[in-house]
């Protein structure tokens, strides 16, 4: 007896032709980044009917594409009142970044975004980019066939799809436009101004926002991320390792090697930098004293002890002193000739009109956690076109700030 002849059909959706399966199935195969081919695959592995046919399955993502913007738009309305009554202002800060639909700056699709800065951060807004629409590079092949026939239907498929590419410039201008793009809209949108922006000090965003000024008569204030900024310090002395090479310093050794500066003591360098950011990001001060500490500390010896930027919580030489007891400085040092070398990264980095960029300093760590839940549903090793990507960017938006259960009960009511 054949097994399908006991299997019930789903119910059907209310308001809808489409089987509740068919719906989930389609869901789930956004949310897991396996798509159409994905839950062919699966089917076919547990003997199961094959779910819908693969053209059909598409005009149902243009259609989802439409339903999932909705409610992303309508988180977004909601994270941007949360953000206000919590700031009690309509001038409000944003922390931005970009992602790319693939790794590098050749990718044909990407995306922007701003997050709030509650103790929750939440999407308030989001633009993606594409450079490439798969309808018009489908219908660019009718062209070939050279009739009049073709043509027309050519015609008539440009005329009458909505274009997926919005999107010109190389690539790597996606991150800028996108956050500028939506730093203009903000006052007609949300009736709101972004005029504290977290971002990162590489990015040529904020000078996008500087020369282009969104808001008449708004200075946009940047906002340093604490992490990026933490890794100045790393990048800056990973080149002077690199530039030394082999060459030998004033005590006759090279830079690198045991007890030296080694790749270790770098990141260690680079872990310590970022723990007094944030521990005094909102004293001058105590941050400049915290970021001498670090090279002071490393400089002193038996003989010549410079503790005077130390912390007696954490300084062995300081608690050494205060109970009257012997402290060894050799093992916690760094060579004089490795010190003198890289003091001019310290000088640059930890002097005090650096470190004001990163007073007041925050973290655009849930710009970075949101963009892997893009990732989640739009791998980077897969191709992806304009709609599925889209898809994947406005479900993490819900996702991301309300949790799956809210896209259960908004989507499957669908």
């Amino acid at each position: 007896m054949n097994f399908f002849s006991f299997l019930d059909s789903s119910p059907q959706v209310q308001d809808s032709k489409r089987h509740d399966i068919n719906v989930r199935i389609q869901l789930a195969g956004h949310l897991t980044g396996i798509r159409h081919v994905g839950f062919q695959k699966i089917c076919a592995a547990l003997n199961l009917p094959p779910p819908l046919e693969e053209g059909r399955h598409n005009k149902r993502d243009k259609e989802l594409l439409q339903v999932v913007q909705k409610f992303a738009n309508e988180s977004m309305s909601t994270a941007m009142q949360e953000a206000v009554d919590v700031a009690k202002s309509t001038d409000i800060t944003v922390s931005g970044d970009g992602t790319w639909q693939t790794r590098g700056f050749s990718s044909k699709h990407g995306a922007a975004d701003l997050l709030s800065t509650c103790d929750s951060p939440k999407v308030v807004d989001i633009e993606t980019c594409s450079k490439t629409c798969n309808v018009c590079a489908g219908a660019k092949s009718l062209l070939q066939l050279g009739t009049p026939e073709a043509r027309a239907k050519y015609d008539q498929t440009i005329i009458n799809h909505n274009c997926g590419k919005n999107f010109d410039e190389p690539s790597g201008n996606m991150e800028a436009s996108s956050i500028l793009k939506m730093f203009r809209r903000s006052e007609k949108k949300y009736g709101v101004r972004y005029v504290k922006y977290i971002g990162d000090g590489d990015s040529k965003t904020f000078s996008v926002l500087k020369t282009e000024i969104p808001y008449k008569g708004i200075q946009i204030q940047k906002i340093e991320d604490i992490n990026h900024f933490g890794k100045r310090l790393k990048r800056a002395l990973e080149v002077i390792k690199r530039k030394c090479g082999k060459e030998k310093l004033s005590d006759g050794k090279t830079i690198g090697g045991k007890g030296r500066l080694t790749d270790q003591m770098i990141t260690r360098f680079q872990i310590y930098f970022c723990e007094a950011i944030r521990k005094n990001k909102n004293d001058l001060d105590k941050l400049y004293k915290s970021a001498q500490a670090m090279y002071w500390h490393k400089f002193s010896t038996n003989s010549d002890h410079h503790h005077q930027f130390c912390d007696e919580a954490w300084c062995g030489y300081l608690q050494a002193k205060k109970n009257n007891t012997r402290y060894n400085h050799t093992p916690h040092g760094l060579p004089r000739a490795v010190m003198n070398k890289i003091k001019p990264a310290f000088d640059s980095i930890c002097s005090k009109q650096s470190l004001m960029r990163v007073l007041n300093g925050s973290t655009q760590n849930a710009n970075e956690a949101f963009h892997a839940l893009i990732w989640t549903m739009s791998p980077k090793h897969k191709a992806a076109s304009d709609v599925t990507f889209n898809i994947a960017c406005y479900l993490a938006v819900v996702v991301f700030s309300d949790g799956y259960y809210s896209l259960g009960k908004k989507y499957l009511k669908k």
